[in-house]
């Protein structure tokens, strides 16, 4: 089985032991299907800004030297259930407040109000569209 990578997107086609691209659900000799799978985007922020709203654009965001208090705004776009979004936070040197959304919730974990000092954070989100909302189910810092 080989891959294929080309084209503006680089995207990547994974061949069959027959040398034919995968059809509609079928499986490699891995069992990997590979149709109906999303790309990762990936945003790279560095920021003095006070306001980030996420959409469907980007799924990672790395919010680096953070320099002023953040709000994390209602992100845009029209999601499917279950989609995941994460964010990572560094500040400046400082401790920065962050405020979220009405569209955020702590599930099992509370919403981080303030960045750790020159210390690395992670956020991840799901979005839940039985109550059109975005749960954080899990915040890790490092100490």
């Amino acid at each position: 089985m080989g891959y294929v990578v080309g084209g503006a997107a680089s995207m990547i086609v994974k061949r069959s032991t027959l040398g034919r691209p995968l059809t509609h659900n079928e499986f490699d000799g891995n069992f990997n299907e590979l149709n109906r799978k999303k790309l990762q985007r990936r945003a790279s922020v560095r920021t003095t800004t006070s306001l980030l709203a996420p959409s469907t654009a980007y799924n990672f965001y790395d919010i680096t030297a953070l320099s002023s208090d953040l709000i994390i705004a209602q992100p845009v776009g029209t999601f499917e259930d279950g989609t995941q979004m994460l964010y990572k936070f560094k500040d400046d040197g400082t401790a920065r407040a962050i405020s979220w959304h009405a569209t955020f919730r702590g599930v099992g974990t509370d919403l981080p109000q303030l960045t750790r000092p020159n210390k690395v954070m992670y956020v991840g989100a799901v979005f839940n569209s039985a109550d059109a909302i975005w749960d954080v189910v899990a915040v890790a810092a490092l100490n």
